[in-house]
């Protein structure tokens, strides 16, 4: 009756559970830095274009982004680590796979080693399924100079519709975001086309969007209904 879930081997770890939670298929993890280095973020599984199996992404609180292919059988294997953003609790964001754009979104809270920087971040499938590489970043406003948040703020989870990546970020001027999801000739991939006005002091839960709205919540006791100009 679901013991798995709860045996001290599996701390820190992937686990593909059967369909009843009673057995364990298969279990993998990369190695984690030191540190408070539990997964605090729900994984997400991606079906890309052209790839064998399907692969599963989950961020660690360290700042390392593990990805892992899932076999016909269930079997786990790591397939790639990468530190997104340096040691730092706030990873923990559930990604967002784009199946039209056969991109991965995800949010970081903290710069980490280069190329990455904290903001909004987009992977594509490597050539020959080998991993994820960066497609591109973006951490600046619709002015294109004031950075979106300061280094080590919290950033929720993306969530996309219609071309768009929906997300909220803390900070002295906190607000929800929209931004495109791929370049056309009119906007260039990641550029910010809306944001909320500053309407509590936290934006930290992913938004939900339904019929051209934006549903979001502050830190406080209110739910916020916006309308999307041109969606």
């Amino acid at each position: 009756s679901g013991t798995a879930l709860i045996q001290p081997a599996y701390a820190q770890t992937i686990v593909n559970l059967s369909r009843n939670l009673a057995q364990t298929i298969s279990a993998a993890t990369p190695v984690l830095p030191a540190g408070d280095n539990d997964y605090g973020a729900t994984p997400a599984v991606i079906n890309p274009t052209g790839c064998p199996t399907k692969l599963l992404v989950a961020p660690n609180k360290t700042g390392l982004l593990a990805v892992e292919t899932i076999a016909a059988d269930g079997t786990l294997n790591v397939l790639q680590s990468i530190q997104v953003a340096s040691n730092t609790e706030a990873f923990i964001g559930a990604p967002a796979w784009d199946r039209s754009q056969q991109l991965l979104f995800l949010t970081s809270p903290a710069d980490g080693p280069a190329p990455y920087l904290h903001g909004l971040l987009a992977f594509q499938v490597s050539p020959g399924c080998t991993g994820l590489t960066l497609a591109w970043q973006q951490n600046l406003r619709a002015d294109n100079v004031t950075q979106l948040m300061a280094n080590g703020l919290y950033i929720s989870s993306p969530t996309i519709a219609n071309g768009l990546v929906f997300f909220g970020v803390q900070g002295t001027n906190p607000a929800y975001f929209a931004a495109a999801a791929n370049g056309t000739k009119q906007r260039s991939p990641g550029q910010i086309l809306w944001q909320s006005p500053n309407l509590g002091p936290q934006a930290l839960t992913a938004p939900t969007i339904v019929n051209g709205r934006m549903f979001a919540t502050f830190y406080e006791h209110h739910i916020y209904a916006f309308a999307i100009p041109g969606y």
